[in-house]
């Protein structure tokens, strides 16, 4: 009789915590939704982090100097000025971008007819178009002393970037 009443117990005891782990399983995964809404909300804008808008600054500083034609590697950079090559070349396979002089003699691009449109101030594209091709966009102006200026702006903040 001692050993059927253990088994019934240990039975008992299975049955308890299988009933436990799947309720608490049922639980989690039902707060699922809320708790991606909350880490997202958490984790912020990558486009205006940091990292991001450092990278992105040497970037626009190594294609400006491209551009010019003053640098082409890295031992001819100046030491105050930080090498954004690497950058280009890390991300050049996830970075469209199109660059003008202001005299429109001479123009860089990647993949850059949809931006260039943008910066040519066509109206004929639209917000959407340009969301279902890029998650940041950003026009910048430089006058002759080199202060930027930002044309426009998406998937960032005007103020995070400036």
């Amino acid at each position: 009789m001692k050993a059927i009443l253990n088994r019934s117990q240990k039975v008992i005891a299975w049955l308890v915590l299988a009933v436990m782990v799947i309720g608490g399983a049922i639980g989690i995964y039902s707060q699922y939704p809320t708790m991606k809404t909350q880490a997202n909300r958490w984790a912020g804008n990558f486009f205006e982090s940091y990292s991001f808008l450092d990278s992105l600054s040497d970037g626009v500083q190594y294609l400006g100097f491209e551009m010019s034609g003053d640098i082409m590697t890295r031992d001819e950079v100046p030491s105050d000025v930080e090498y954004g090559g690497d950058w280009i070349n890390l991300f050049g396979n996830d970075l469209d971008y199109y660059v003008k002089s202001s005299t429109g003699e001479k123009t860089l691009e990647r993949d850059g007819v949809l931006l260039a449109q943008v910066l040519e101030g066509d109206l004929e594209i639209s917000s959407e178009e340009l969301k279902s091709q890029y998650q940041y966009v950003v026009a910048f102006e430089f006058d002759q002393e080199g202060k930027v200026a930002i044309k426009q702006i998406y998937g960032g903040d005007r103020v995070s970037t400036e």
